[in-house]
């Protein structure tokens, strides 16, 4: 049997109690399905957040271990070099002497 439909005065079909809610419901498990897809999205970028901020500190401990081993490289050459230095008046100083002696030796 035909029933009568509500329109609106422009003659568009008003939608009944069931159909709104049955558009609601589809409507709030499109939005709860993005939502979950969100929060799956932000869990992903928490843990590459996670695994970066990892990688800094892994970096970092290498860089510092760089520092120590450079400042260990400059010291251990300024003590050589200084100690070149001592050698090099030590060998004046003996060649210094020879000459007072008289003696001159090949150099």
């Amino acid at each position: 049997a035909p029933w009568a439909r509500w329109c609106s005065k422009e003659g568009n079909v008003l939608k009944t109690g069931a159909e709104r809610t049955f558009e609601l419901s589809a409507q709030n498990s499109e939005l709860s399905n993005q939502n979950s897809e969100l929060s799956n999205q932000n869990s992903e970028l928490s843990n590459q957040n996670s695994e970066l901020s990892n990688q800094n500190s892994e970096l970092s401990n290498q860089n510092s271990e760089l520092s120590n081993q450079n400042s260990e490289l400059a010291e251990q050459l300024a003590k050589e070099q200084l100690e070149k230095a001592q050698e090099q008046q030590r060998v004046e100083k003996l060649m210094a002497q020879l000459a007072a002696l008289g003696l001159k030796p090949d150099a």
